[in-house]
């Protein structure tokens, strides 16, 4: 096919939407023959695609032997770089082609090139033994820099390239403690990442254990942290690690457990955050300072360990010795300052906060916002967390806005948790500070079974709230028309108006709640009763364009009165008396 379309007179070096020639593609799927004929055909050998690989960094990449062999023949460019300045040596370096790096270094390639990053073939081909070998031995720079500052060693220690560690620091005597510009050093990263290998032949090293990085964590902080018990280990017994020659150093010295990071976050603050049970353990063991409040929250590891659920760390810190009586730290306009143990309920964790009331967890301490735990348990409607509470809590505790524990499992729709508060002495007709009742909320949220069973309990059915407004008004303004007539079948006053004059019926007809509005004005509701300014339920619901309900207002408001007889009677004989009942009797009717 190559040669049908050479003999027609096709462009050798036409392109691609990505920039790709005959000649690239060729490379890049290691088509030798069609190769030699395009190069026969007078191809470019160094055209480069959209993102400036060549086919010879195509073929170093992929590891294309013989292609690269024919490429370099035809004076193909060995130091051509791409729009990411990474030359084919360190493409092949990175891919771990060995024969590849032999070849385009026998062909001249620089072997320090660096990319954009400035990374070198050597960095990148740290996961490669054979690959650093041969680098070394054409005179790579073992301490080169990269715009991280990163070195060979250190790539090689995030990595996890054991054996290329030992080699740049057994036979380059490379520098151990060379840190990146965020401070973090080939110890503190193998901390992090787990490669216990690493860790232990570096402490074999003058190696800086204690050191910290921008952030002020150490190795020690980073291990404890991601949960690897194998170098927490190492670390805190250092001197186990170390072997007796190297005693000249100083370095029977043990870490410092108690390191704090710029959040005053220690090791064991971490582990404990994290879960991790078997470090926290080696921690206390070591005497690390259970209580160290870091600098973001004022938070304990233990508060760590119960905000995030860690239920065996909870119980070792406990049993070690933890405080329980500290508050969060933070400010009053960002949290709810709460306690350990309020945390743990708001959390669903049933075995620490039993642990915790075991311990005296701060039984009924309250948030800035007055709420104790139990508070938050029945607004949850965990009756299980309830039952554990009740033993200890004041069950008519209220919060800064007068709410007790009732009105939140109220709120929030939890019959259960509103049978077992009354059962345990929760006070039904009490009023909060805004002159709400359970009921009042019960009523506007349209709950209907804890509607019912509130009302059994005989509450004011027509208390007022501060701005006048009862049960059966919340519920009406709300459109819940089983609630409503709930509350009339109990009581509820049809026409009590608000401190603005409104009646249930108002607010039913601007909302447009057609069937609540049948039912107030069949059971009396007044269709001409009028707010402070003069409006009426039907100014209301034509304001709101709810024409249904206009509709039933009006037709209401055409009906003959009952009082027009009397009216006219008195009217025909003069009579003073019968006129004033008359009119009386007509302000009363709907």
């Amino acid at each position: 096919m190559v040669d049908l379309l050479l003999r027609n007179g096709a462009n050798v070096n036409v392109k691609d939407k990505s920039g790709q020639t005959p000649l690239l593609l060729a490379a890049w799927t290691g088509q030798e023959t069609p190769l030699h004929k395009l190069l026969g055909a007078g191809a470019q050998v160094d055209s480069g695609n959209d993102g400036g690989r060549t086919p010879l960094s195509m073929a170093a990449g992929l590891g294309h032997k013989n292609i690269l062999a024919t490429l370099i023949e035809a004076n193909a460019g060995v130091n051509y770089t791409d729009e990411c300045d990474r030359a084919p040596l360190s493409w092949a370096a990175g891919a771990g082609h060995l024969e590849i790096v032999q070849m385009l270094l026998k062909a001249g390639a620089r072997v320090d090139s660096e990319d954009y990053c400035g990374q070198t073939p050597l960095s990148w081909a740290v996961k490669h033994l054979d690959i650093v070998i041969l680098l070394v031995g054409n005179k790579a720079n073992v301490t080169s820099k990269d715009i991280n500052e990163r070195t060979p060693l250190l790539w090689a220690a995030v990595g996890g390239c054991h054996e290329v560690v030992d080699l740049l620091i057994s036979e380059m005597h490379v520098e151990v403690n060379c840190a990146d510009k965020n401070g973090r050093t080939p110890l503190s990263w193998a901390a992090e990442l787990g490669h216990e290998a690493i860790i232990a032949r570096l402490l074999e090293e003058d190696v800086e254990v204690d050191a910290a990085d921008d952030w002020k964590r150490t190795p020690l902080s980073w291990a404890a942290g991601e949960g690897h018990k194998a170098i927490v280990q190492k670390l805190v017994d250092r001197k186990a690690a170390i072997d007796a020659k190297d005693s000249i150093y100083g370095l029977e010295e043990d870490v410092e457990v108690d390191a704090a990071d710029d959040w005053k976050r220690t090791p064991l603050s971490w582990a404990a955050g994290e879960g991790h049970k078997a470090i926290v353990q080696k921690l206390v063991d070591r005497k690390a300072a259970i209580d160290a409040k870091d600098s973001i929250y004022g938070w304990t590891p233990l508060w760590w360990a119960v905000k995030k659920g860690h239920e065996a760390v909870v119980e070792l810190l406990l049993q070690s010795g933890a405080g329980v009586e500290a508050k969060d730290g933070r400010r009053k306009q960002d949290t709810n300052c709460a306690t350990l143990l309020w945390w743990a309920v708001g959390n669903g964790h049933k075995a620490i906060v039993k642990w915790l009331l075991e311990n005296r967890g701060h039984f009924n301490t309250k948030n800035n916002l007055g709420q104790t735990p139990l508070w938050w348990a029945a607004g949850m409607g965990n009756e299980d967390m309830m039952n554990l509470l009740l033993g200890t809590h004041d069950v008519n505790a209220a919060d800064y806005h007068g709410q007790t524990p009732l009105w939140w499992a109220v709120g929030n729709g939890h019959l259960a948790a509103v049978d077992l508060l009354t059962r345990r002495g929760a006070q039904v007709n009490v009023e909060d500070r805004y002159g709400q009742s359970p009921l009042t909320w019960a009523a506007g949220k349209g709950f209907e079974e804890i509607t019912k069973f509130l009302l059994r309990r005989k509450p004011d059915v027509n208390l007022k709230d501060q701005y006048g407004y009862t049960a059966l008004w919340w519920a009406a303004a709300s459109g819940n028309e089983s609630v409503v007539r709930l509350l009339l079948q109990r009581g509820a006053n049809i026409n009590s108006k608000n401190k603005y004059g409104q009646t249930p019926l108002w607010w039913a007809a601007g909302k447009g709640y057609e069937a609540i509005v049948k039912l107030l004005l069949k059971k009396g509701a007044r269709a001409d009763a009028k707010d402070r300014k003069g409006q009426t339920p039907l100014w209301w619901a034509k304001k709101n364009r709810h024409e249904a309900v206009v509709e039933l207002l009006e037709k209401r408001l055409r009906r003959p009165r009952k009082s027009t007889f009397p009216f006219l009677l008195g009217q025909s004989h003069g009579g003073e008396h019968e006129l004033a009942t008359s009119m009386d009797g007509l302000e009363r009717v709907a």
